[in-house]
């Protein structure tokens, strides 16, 4: 799950380098204050990086028409998956307003995220408004623009299949469709690297997928937390750091401008640590479906869990790097760090002590609570819930999960 919920480490590299970049190129860029206004991404400079490093040839219009034939497809394993699924979450997963399932190449896969992230930057732009614009339009800009391009390529070529529950910190952009992507090359890919029945994989991937459909569908606050979380990531920390919303001073010393960037950063980790929190109950709960329905409708199951964690371990010395760098190496411990925390609560209470993870932002760990179960459960049983703790051992580290 990549969307504008996509990993809290990534949104924070973007905005950390935007910053860090600006603060770098203040002194050197002090003549060019006549610079005129623009964004703070050469959106079609990280487009065209993106292309030229994601390994696929433009799309024609014969290949757009096979991905338009398999929608149908992928729309009934949806249909067919939905019912074994909500038998073991429960109700709550809106296939009317998910709507048909996208099928697209790597190409798409980067046009929809270049589509998320503009949605997050608009917001920041408001803000950036209030400083002196040469910063982010000078050294910094095109830099972050090969850099978020480049990582876009990166993803395009590994990430199987997406769900973007429209989280924004545009508000009005809530109301907006969610999307559920497939990445209909890189299934392929994966399939035949593996011996694989590409149908199973496909049954597979999207099974993993629409358990986030349901997480954001049955629980509508959780956009709306993880909206606030987000902003906390990007512009908050901007204004705490004294970077937004007061007079520009431009005779400002280097030294004090770094102490202000170091501020926005501080309050940048601090909004990370919640997100990383509730991004370990997702993907934990995706792993957890995963393994109770999957067992009992895919018929490959075994095979397509072996073949993923092969996938995992067979990256070059650079994609290694690129995992360490953007922390989606995090992002694969938050399927096992998650799911551990799910499998215990459970354990300890049942079904009903589950389901109330689900109840509210109140009701989500904290990361102490997810590396301790038990301190989450005596917290709902001190708030009264109808739950007993019992005391039982971790269950053994299971293994990631597709994202």
């Amino acid at each position: 799950m990549i969307g504008a919920m996509a990993d809290a480490r990534r949104l924070a590299a973007i905005s950390a380098l935007g910053l860090l970049g600006a603060v770098a190129a203040r002194e050197g860029l002090r003549r060019a204050r006549a610079a005129a206004p623009g964004s703070m991404l050469d959106w079609e400079l990280v487009r065209r990086t993106a292309y030229a490093r994601c390994g696929e040839p433009a799309a024609t219009p014969d290949a757009a028409a096979r991905l338009s034939e398999l929608q149908p497809a992928y729309d009934g394993i949806a249909e067919e998956l939905s019912r074994p699924l909500t038998d073991l979450v429960g109700p709550g997963l809106d296939l009317g307003r998910l709507g048909s399932i996208a099928v697209v190449d790597r190409r798409g896969l980067i046009d929809r995220n270049i589509g998320i992230m503009v949605r997050i930057t608009d917001a920041i732009e408001s803000v950036r408004a209030e400083l002196p614009a040469p910063w982010l339009q000078g050294l910094a800009r095109v830099p972050l623009s090969l850099y978020v391009g480049g990582l876009l390529a990166f993803l395009s070529r590994r990430v199987l299949g997406q769900y973007d529950p429209v989280l924004s910190l545009l508000p009005s952009a809530l109301s907006d469709r969610p999307t559920l992507l497939v990445v209909e090359p890189n299934i392929a890919g994966f399939a035949a690297g593996g011996g694989l029945d590409v149908g199973q994989a496909r049954r597979w991937l999207v099974l993993h997928e629409l358990t986030h459909a349901w997480q954001f569908s049955a629980h509508p606050w959780l956009g709306d937390h993880l909206t606030t979380l987000l902003r906390g990531l990007v512009i908050e920390p901007l204004r705490a750091a004294g970077l937004a919303g007061a007079p520009r001073d431009r005779t400002a010393d280097p030294l004090r401008l770094l102490r202000t960037a170091g501020r926005g950063l501080a309050g940048q980790w601090r909004a990370i640590a919640g997100l990383q929190a509730v991004m370990s109950v997702l993907e934990g709960h995706g792993n957890y479906v995963m393994r109770e329905v999957g067992r009992g409708q895919l018929r490959d199951f075994e095979q397509l869990d072996a073949a993923f964690h092969r996938r995992q371990q067979q990256r070059s010395l650079l994609e290694q790097l690129v995992v360490w760098l953007t922390g989606i190496r995090a992002k694969l411990q938050q399927y096992e760090r998650g799911e551990r925390f799910l499998r215990a609560v459970e354990s300890a209470g049942g079904p009903a002590l589950l389901a109330r993870v689900w109840s509210g932002p109140d009701a989500l760990p904290s990361n102490a609570e997810l590396r301790a179960p038990l301190l989450w459960v005596a917290r709902m049983q001190a708030g009264g819930g109808p739950v007993t703790a019992a005391s039982a051992p971790l269950p053994p580290e299971p293994a990631p999960q597709p994202a």
